[in-house]
């Protein structure tokens, strides 16, 4: 908690949040400063990893976001204020959050939200499949059926009302979730002047396999490859027919999935990771056993190496890495590493 306490900069964290992408987080300075206040109350000191644990969320890519964490956190200010406690069940909730993804994927992510704000998908494309995008979105360019359905959009409804807040003047169709797991905002509905407009829109975008528009200027649906909170989603739209070898770049999607910490896999490669991780934890259960009988030093280690199977020409450097992973498969990453900062604190 201490080194916890050290990391925290409130004017650091608000320059975070201004740097984000979307305005939904940038404009949410006030939860930032809020939890810095609860943080700094002794009164609420048992609850301090817990809302650094949000904290450390609402600064992260919003793409990554599982639960809405501005919610969560109202919630959790507001039983603090009004109880002094946090509901036991909503701090559960929380720390299952507590692994938050690999720093290289969370740069990566924050990047790319950049680009897609933009409109700029091409990081996942090769040249030959930009070029033959290039050639698809000329053509809808010209399409006169396009052009009379935006018109009679604009003669229904006010476009220029929906467009969005920043100077490009889009206008997006709803985007679809998985399978047949629809929200309650893709029911219909035919009450009010924005529910009449967003299924207009939602039937010339299927019809002509759009985007949205920017101003009356339609935008062909792209290949698409962006990170979720569960996965790296690819979407093709059913236009585009690419060559997955020759049209994606598939070696800077690799790299993405690489930064998420996912390693090579195969049969023979997962069983002998497999076999690696069961004699490491049975090396450090074996350390525990032989440390309770007595021994210590190099005998402790001819010990575990006899009774665990490991190689008895093993390096000290090797040995030591092994009771390491170990010790994390046992007690998991975040116990082991509180253990050995716990044992270093001690000798000092």
């Amino acid at each position: 908690m201490e080194q916890m306490e050290q990391q925290l900069n409130l004017q650091a964290d608000i320059a975070q949040i201004h740097n984000t992408t979307f305005q939904v987080q940038k404009t949410k300075e006030s939860f930032i400063v809020q939890s810095h206040e609860f943080m700094a109350d002794p009164k609420f000191k048992q609850y301090f990893e817990t809302l650094y644990l949000l904290r450390s969320w609402i600064l992260e890519p919003y793409s990554l976001w599982t639960p809405e964490y501005f919610g969560m956190c109202s919630e959790v200010f507001k039983q603090l204020r009004e109880t002094g406690t946090i509901d036991p069940l909503l701090i559960d909730i929380i720390h299952n959050y507590r692994d938050l993804p690999a720093r290289p994927l969370r740069d990566i992510i924050a990047e790319r939200e950049l680009c897609v704000q933009k409109g700029d998908y091409d990081w996942c494309i090769t040249d030959k499949g930009k070029d033959k995008y290039v050639l698809s979105e000329q053509a809808i360019f010209e399409d006169e059926e396009i052009k009379a359905d935006f018109a009679k959009l604009e003669k229904h409804h006010d476009v220029a009302k929906y467009q969005s807040w920043s100077n490009d003047k889009v206008i997006r169709r709803r985007m679809t979730t998985e399978r047949n797991f629809r929200s309650k905002e893709r029911n219909f509905r035919w009450g009010t002047p924005w529910e009449k407009y967003v299924e207009h829109l939602d039937s010339i975008c299927a019809r002509h396999g759009l985007l949205g528009f920017r101003g009356a200027t339609p935008l062909l649906a792209k290949i698409a490859v962006y990170g979720t909170p569960h996965s790296l989603r690819i979407d093709i739209p059913w236009h585009s027919n690419p060559d997955i070898k020759r049209d994606l770049n598939l070696p800077e999607i690799t790299r993405v999935l690489r930064a998420a910490g996912v390693g090579r896999r195969g049969p023979k490669l997962l069983a002998m990771r497999q076999a690696m991780d069961k004699r490491a934890k049975l090396a450090y259960a074996t350390e525990l056993e032989g440390i309770q009988l007595g021994y210590k030093g190099e005998e402790l280690m001819v010990y575990v190496c006899e009774k665990s199977g490991l190689r008895p020409d093993m390096d000290e450097g090797n040995y030591r890495r092994t009771l390491r992973h170990g010790k994390e498969l046992t007690l998991g990453k975040k116990a082991a590493n509180k253990k050995k900062s716990q044992k270093n604190s001690a000798k000092e």
